[in-house]
């Protein structure tokens, strides 16, 4: 077994003294209900973290799988009584492991590379056309599957004017997969934002939040990209994301813009115009509620506005999809596992839609629905107020 010494700060990782192991965790912890394993709990990950920061335990490829395994979904940070700040404590110690390199690693490059993200999207499109997937799903990696379902991109304008009365302006986050992986949502949320009075930028020269490097321990590639979006909404009031991770990220990130808020808070925060009244549309909605959504109250809320829709928040077990930016190319089977649960709670509901408010858990059940044979829309919350208003892209 190799074992390693890593450079790390033992004071950095003082919080995790913070953890008395009382294991109300456990319940919330997806891997560790998958597992069983305690090595695979935020309480055991937190001790193999305090271990090898005292010198009591040494770097292995045992340790880096029990860490790498970690969702990142920060569910056990809600119920923990000591308020341990896991997130921060993962994040540290990944950023001090070696670098790896493998189809995850190879993915967050893409996806940050404005040339990649067409090459890809070129692929994924061909792949979606081929009349081989319902072969080929069992063997390609899970993430073409997941990018398989994408809109034609959208010509975007650097602004968009309020219809009638400015009464608010917004900056809004695209990022890396906005326009072409929620194409749809992007125009929706431009065509809802205007609707209600609100004037709309998006910024030239923004790109990828940098969440899935930072996360994934790779700083030195984050710190341009983080730095490329402070550039870009430098001076925006109001900065509003549609893809709760990076929303997240962002909100987490000084300097991005003064506010960072998620759409369905945004809009339901906003001064509706009288004239603007919702349309009844008489259908079931699943709730799913992403991870990184910490204002889950606000897209309830916003959809309960629309006239006769039956909104039902599905189950919060297994509490994550398995989605969790690119963990789902490393652990692809834990991913399933976790998604197939969802997908399950979607098919024994017997709802008409989906709405989340993250492309990544959207692509992720859109592709466990379509393996299932299910003809179930996934959308995010502002696809059904935009179609309350009449719109249609």
């Amino acid at each position: 077994m190799s074992v390693t010494t890593i450079p790390i700060n033992s004071a950095s990782f003082a919080a995790t003294d913070l953890c008395v192991k009382c294991g109300l965790c456990l319940p919330h912890c997806p891997t560790y209900r998958l597992s069983r394993d305690e090595n695979a709990s935020p309480r055991g990950r937190l001790a193999l973290m305090q271990a090898v920061a005292e010198n009591k335990l040494g770097f292995t490829p045992a340790l880096r799988q029990h860490l790498d395994q970690c969702l990142g979904c920060r569910r056990c940070e809600r119920v923990c009584p000591a308020k341990v700040p896991y997130g921060r404590l993962l994040d540290d110690f990944r950023a001090a492991m070696p670098r790896r390199t493998g189809l995850a690693g190879l993915a967050r490059r893409v996806l940050a590379n404005t040339a990649g993200r067409a090459a890809l999207a070129a692929a994924a499109r061909g792949y979606a056309r081929s009349g081989w997937r319902p072969v080929l799903r069992r063997f390609v990696p899970l993430g073409l599957e997941v990018l398989a379902h994408q809109a034609k991109a959208p010509a975007l304008q650097a602004h968009y004017p309020a219809l009638g009365t400015e009464t608010a302006r917004v900056a809004l986050f695209v990022g890396c997969t906005g326009a072409w992986l929620d194409a749809d949502t992007l125009r929706a949320a431009i065509a809802v934002l205007t609707r209600l009075g609100a004037a709309v930028a998006l910024p030239a020269g923004q790109g990828c939040c940098g969440a899935l490097q930072w996360h994934a321990g790779d700083r030195a590639a984050a710190a341009p990209l983080l730095e490329n979006n402070r550039r870009a909404f430098a001076g925006a009031e109001v900065l509003v994301s549609f893809a709760s991770g990076c929303g997240a990220f962002l909100q987490e990130q000084t300097g991005a813009a003064k506010k960072v808020l998620d759409l369905s808070r945004f809009l339901l925060d906003l001064a509706w115009p009288a004239a603007v009244a919702l349309q009844p549309l008489p259908i079931k909605v699943g709730l799913h509620t992403p991870c990184t959504l910490a204002d889950a109250a606000a897209a309830a809320e916003l959809l309960c506005r629309i006239p006769e829709l039956t909104l039902l928040p599905l189950p919060s077990q297994p509490a994550c999809c398995g989605a969790a930016g690119t963990y789902l190319l490393e652990h692809q089977d834990s991913a399933r596992r976790l998604r197939d649960e969802v997908v399950e709670q979607i098919a024994a509901s017997g709802v008409d839609c989906v709405v989340t408010s993250n492309v990544g858990c959207a692509g992720h059940l859109r592709a466990g629905l379509a393996a299932r044979g299910m003809a179930v829309e996934v959308l995010h919350p502002v696809m059904l107020i935009a179609r309350s208003m009449g719109w249609n892209p």
